[in-house]
């Protein structure tokens, strides 16, 4: 046991004492890289579905729930969803007035701090839906956001 602890202390010291240089390392030339060739491949039209193992005969069948001009656009280009420039909101967290069970939140809308709480209205487009210790939910115009403390 007392030689095989010798040899790894040896080893050790050996490598500690070493002078500090270092090895040239000789990789020989330089190869140039081949360049990568695309692999191309095409798709061909299966008569038999490989999962059901049912044989289609014709194409229409196939294609019966799927619309054959490819260059329909929507019908009503009027469902676009007009875009709500929301107003910049800060969550500070809830304040809470010595033994009183009415909780405030400190919120900051459009740089003006407000002391809220749930179902509030400001500038009466904006509502104060929910106030969770973490976080708030504000209602815009219809739309509802989650809100982090800062």
């Amino acid at each position: 046991m007392a030689v095989i602890w010798g040899l790894v202390g040896r080893k050790i010291f050996l490598n500690a004492t070493a002078p500090d240089e270092v090895a040239a390392l000789d990789t020989g030339p330089i190869q140039e890289l081949k360049p990568i060739v695309k692999d191309t491949f095409s798709l061909i039209e299966l008569d038999r579905d490989p999962f059901l193992g049912i044989v289609s005969r014709n194409r229409e069948s196939r294609l019966s729930g799927v619309s054959k001009n490819r260059n329909t656009k929507p019908a009503n280009k009027n469902n676009k969803k007009e875009v709500v420039k929301w107003p910049q909101v800060t969550y500070f967290g809830l304040v809470k007035k010595g033994s009183s069970k009415n909780e405030l939140a400190l919120v900051k809308i459009n740089n003006k701090t407000y002391h809220v709480k749930k179902n509030d209205l400001i500038d009466e487009t904006i509502k104060i839906r929910k106030v969770f210790r973490d976080s708030i939910e504000i209602q815009f115009n219809k739309e509802k956001k989650h809100f982090k403390k800062q």
